[in-house]
């Protein structure tokens, strides 16, 4: 079993037809998506109504959130952070359809599957919300609650714009990075693909279509916090 894995568009319609393209290249039997298909680009309407159209599995982002929201052009100066996260430094402005924001709404906060006999649970952030930043080299509690409240052998996750893999308690946390671009260098746009039931992760350059480099991290103690971080290719 071939699964794709795309995360925060942020309306790049041309990198998504790429990750779409390429991932069907590499033989995904399905194709799931992390959120933020909207914010960033002037293409929310397309990239919303291409997911939509190509019925591919999709959870709400915490920019889908906002931006789905009536009143679009005034959700910028009564920006939660609470609710949101923290404001980005610029924004596009974004005129979505009446439609669009429908669809944005109604987009679940998570997804759960069942695939070669594996549990999959797809959330955007975290497991508990839409805004927690789970980082491989970052703080190891959100990995633990994750561990603890998934119930799944495979969580996907996306929010953070970094690609990683993080095994905890045996418990798969992944990430492909970001559709729109990452945030860190190489600044890649980026899909993963996921074959089950060996547990074989890649990431992929989108513009290379070509496996890159991601952060990999094994956390087996819950109660030890001096895990080895480095760059691998897992597989």
């Amino acid at each position: 079993m071939k699964i794709g894995i795309i995360s925060d568009v942020h309306a790049n319609v041309a990198n998504l037809h790429r990750a779409l393209t390429l991932l069907r290249e590499l033989g995904a039997d399905v194709i799931i998506c992390a959120g933020d298909l909207v914010d960033g680009e002037t293409e929310g309407n397309a990239a919303a109504q291409l997911i939509s159209q190509q019925q591919i599995p999709c959870v709400q982002g915490n920019h889908d959130r906002a931006f789905c929201r009536a009143g679009a052009t005034d959700w910028l100066a009564r920006w939660d952070e609470e609710a949101f996260g923290e404001m980005p430094q610029s924004y596009h402005h974004d005129v979505l359809k009446d439609g669009t924001r429908t669809y944005l709404r109604d987009l679940p906060i998570s997804l759960r599957f069942e695939w070669a006999q594996r549990r999959v649970l797809i959330s955007h952030a975290s497991t508990w919300d839409q805004v927690t930043y789970c980082y491989a080299n970052g703080r190891p509690d959100p990995f633990y609650r994750i561990a603890a409240e998934a119930a799944a052998d495979y969580v996907i996750l996306g929010h953070t714009h970094m690609p990683m893999a993080v095994e905890v308690g045996g418990v798969w946390v992944f990430n492909p990075g970001s559709v729109n671009a990452n945030r860190y260098e190489p600044y890649a746009s980026t899909c993963a693909l996921l074959e089950l039931p060996q547990t074989r992760y890649r990431v992929f350059d989108l513009e290379s279509g070509k496996p890159t480099r991601y952060l990999f991290t094994r956390m087996d103690d819950p109660f030890h916090t001096d895990d080895a971080h480095g760059h691998k290719d897992h597989g």
